[in-house]
């Protein structure tokens, strides 16, 4: 009889417990959108948060990439600010994947949406929601067991739009990826005042390399084993810097780009261990 119960007991625990408590593996998808910026969170129990959608260009091809995946509809999508080569896939992806929730940094685009159609178009497909939130430091986007904690900014009241990218720890178990956007050097002085812990096991580079970003002090902060750059090939800005890959480099950092490997993906079982994988390496 007690034996009988133990496996009642047993059984009843399976069932309800969430699917996230016994399946091990939280996946990053960083892809390749050329120019531009895309990623996806899959948490173990099936939630999705998109974070920027690349360029205007690339909606249709990152629809592709996610239907091959195997992705219906998106829990979340967050965008981290307002540059073009991170919202405009969002005309396809927002319309076509119906997010739960829509997220950014409510940065003030009333002087942008007077000269620029796609910023207004985009306030009117995302901000006009009612399933639209801002998002500031201190806040939390969960996905079961995976948090997407929000580190910055605490007010979008820089005038740029890269001083102002939304910054995400994903945080799973022991492992910690940090998101930057498009963050650059003047915001990540600030940030570093804050005196939070941005340590992390992966670095998602900030502003697709660029001389501007991923300053010295910030990269030992971080003190990461993994980073990755978003950036499309014969980048007509230069980027990624030369000197921002040797100052990642010489800290001993494994680096993927996605111009060079393809579509990134970093797979990540509860006890903090993690692999990556590339298109170029499935090729």
């Amino acid at each position: 009889m007690k034996k009988y119960i133990f496996y009642l007991f047993v059984i009843a625990t399976i069932l309800i417990s969430p699917a996230d408590s016994y399946t091990a593996e939280l996946k990053i998808h960083f892809f390749d959108v050329g120019e531009g910026e895309a990623i996806l969170v899959v948490a173990p129990n099936g939630a999705t948060a998109m974070i920027d959608a690349g360029n205007l260009a690339a909606g249709y091809r990152l629809a592709e990439k996610l239907d091959t995946l195997g992705v219906k509809k998106l829990t979340h999508m967050i965008f981290t600010h307002h540059h073009i080569d991170h919202i405009g896939g969002a005309f396809n992806i927002v319309q076509k994947f119906s997010p739960d929730h829509l997220y950014d940094n409510e940065q003030d685009l009333t002087n942008k949406m007077k000269k620029s159609d796609p910023h207004r178009w985009y306030s009117d497909l995302v901000r006009d929601k009612e399933k639209y939130k801002p998002l500031k430091a201190g806040d939390s986007v969960m996905l079961g067991s995976v948090r997407l904690k929000v580190i910055w900014p605490k007010s979008p009241d820089h005038a740029g739009f890269n001083q102002n990218s939304i910054v995400l720890i994903v945080e799973y178990g022991k492992f910690r990826a940090l998101l930057t956007g498009d963050l650059v050097q003047e915001s990540e002085k600030e940030l570093l005042l804050t005196g939070g812990d941005i340590s992390a096991s992966v670095l998602k580079v900030g502003h697709h390399g660029s001389i501007h970003g991923s300053g010295d002090d910030f990269l030992k902060a971080v003190s990461p084993r993994t980073a990755i750059i978003s950036v499309n090939q014969n980048n007509i800005r230069g980027y990624p810097s030369s000197t921002v890959i040797e100052r990642i480099k010489s800290l001993g950092v494994k680096l993927y780009r996605t111009d060079m490997d393809g579509d990134i993906t970093v797979t990540v079982s509860r006890d903090g261990k993690y692999a990556v994988s590339t298109e170029s390496e499935s090729r």
